[in-house]
């Protein structure tokens, strides 16, 4: 334990075999998942792990020198979706170690969203201290009442999500983090993303907030929010949204 374990994803075919690797293993040290390919066409999922921790995190990133895409098609899921309980992943788009350029695109042709915490009735596990940073996030195909969310907490239990120095475009809202009245959304950091740019818009809203507790938004650079009814907005803070 204590030392990180680089498990390059060309052992696997797919990122989402890397995971199914290690979905019946303990988690006992932080691990790398290094992207070695630059195009990885799939969707996956993030599950609760035994071991996983502040400290035995998992990281998804791309390997030194490499650019990858991660181009999923979902009309209900993300590209990569959060199910019950997971906590502790890491997805870091830059390919050097602590780096901040960003150098994974995570794409969703279809209406859905790009990265998904998942709501479900049955689900009762906090999703905690999850982290997505240096990444392209983007839609845009079709046109724009088509395109999916950026990053979507609707309602899940989440505690703890860090989202730092991405880039968003192409997409109905970029962030949208909206809890319930009985599923109260807490810990959240949103900062140093550029939202939206001078070719490329965004549909509805920059950042969408509502039923959350602790969110912070600072130096997040967003323009170009538009849509046909001029009903757009930059930051939407609504209902019980307090930091």
């Amino acid at each position: 334990g204590g030392t990180p374990s680089l498990l390059p994803a060309e052992g696997f075919e797919r990122i989402m075999d890397a995971m199914n690797y290690i979905q019946d293993k303990e988690v006992t040290c932080p691990v790398v998942f290094l992207l070695t390919d630059n195009l990885y066409n799939e969707n996956f999922h993030f599950s609760e792990i035994t071991g996983m921790s502040a400290v035995n995190t998992i990281t998804i990133k791309p390997a030194t020198g490499v650019s990858a895409t991660i181009s999923g098609w979902s009309n209900e899921f993300g590209t990569i979706t959060y199910g019950d309980g997971a906590s502790h992943y890491i997805i870091d788009g830059s390919n050097q170690t602590g780096g901040t350029d960003r150098n994974l695109i995570i794409e969703n042709g279809a209406n859905s969203h790009v990265v998904l915490f998942r709501e479900f009735s049955s689900f009762t596990k906090t999703q905690s201290n999850n982290i997505i940073k240096n990444c392209i996030i983007r839609g845009g195909y079709g046109f724009a009442a088509d395109w999916p969310a950026g990053i979507m907490v609707p309602g899940a239990i989440v505690n703890g999500l860090n989202i730092e120095n991405n880039e968003f475009y192409k997409l109905s809202a970029a962030i949208t983090v909206s809890g319930k009245p009985d599923r109260i959304i807490s810990n959240i950091n949103i900062s140093a993303n550029n939202i939206g740019n001078e070719n490329d818009t965004i549909s509805y809203a920059g950042i969408y907030a509502y039923y959350v507790n602790n969110i912070d938004i600072s130096f997040n650079n967003i323009k170009n929010i538009k849509n046909p009814d001029d009903n757009a907005n930059g930051i939407d803070i609504g209902t019980n949204a307090t930091n």
